[in-house]
């Protein structure tokens, strides 16, 4: 006997799904405010070094929500050359693309020692004329410098720079003693 079986199949489709996922943007930094709280420092004395004690940082994002960020995570900027002189100093509080500035005073302290002037002296043979302007020997010159304080203190020849200028004469050399930004200058001439 012959027997037929029959094998019947079903066929099952998936239809597309066209439903996309939700997309979330992440919130990015719009805003920096800064607080300055006890322990800020507005007034520093020349020497002090930048204290960031007493500074809180909140940053507000774009989805509206405040942040507060560990002064330690920002990048603080200042000039390099922070409290070396008197003067109102900026300071950069930045964190990714925000950033903020304050600024600070920087004073002269009761014991502030600054540079007021540099001075030259010569041995008393010592003359201000040469055959040649570009041999001029400097070598018995002795380079001070003065102090707000009033003190004194000879310098080493490391210590400052000689720079010299030939006028447009060619009769006469202007010679510049320069010490940390501070300088003399006094004229050499050519015999005649």
């Amino acid at each position: 006997p012959v027997t037929t079986e029959s094998i019947t199949a079903e066929r099952t489709t998936l239809a597309p799904t066209t439903a996309a996922a939700p997309t979330t943007v992440a919130a990015v930094p719009t805003k920096m405010k800064l607080n300055f709280g006890e322990g800020f420092k507005n007034e520093y004395l020349i020497g002090e070094k930048l204290d960031m004690s007493g500074i809180t940082v909140s940053v507000i994002y774009t989805d509206g929500t405040t942040k507060k960020i560990p002064i330690s995570d920002c990048r603080v900027t200042a000039d390099d050359s922070f409290g070396t002189d008197e003067r109102y100093e900026t300071v950069k509080v930045s964190y990714g693309d925000v950033s903020e500035t304050f600024t600070v005073r920087v004073l002269y302290g009761e014991d502030t020692k600054s540079l007021n002037s540099v001075y030259a002296l010569f041995p008393d043979d010592f003359k201000f004329t040469v055959k040649d302007l570009n041999n001029i020997d400097l070598s018995g010159m002795e380079v001070y410098a003065i102090y707000s304080d009033k003190s004194r203190e000879k310098l080493s020849g490391g210590e400052y720079t000689v720079t010299k200028e030939i006028l447009p004469d060619n009769k006469t050399a202007m010679i510049t003693v320069e010490y940390k930004g501070v300088y003399t200058t006094f004229g050499i001439e050519e015999e005649k």
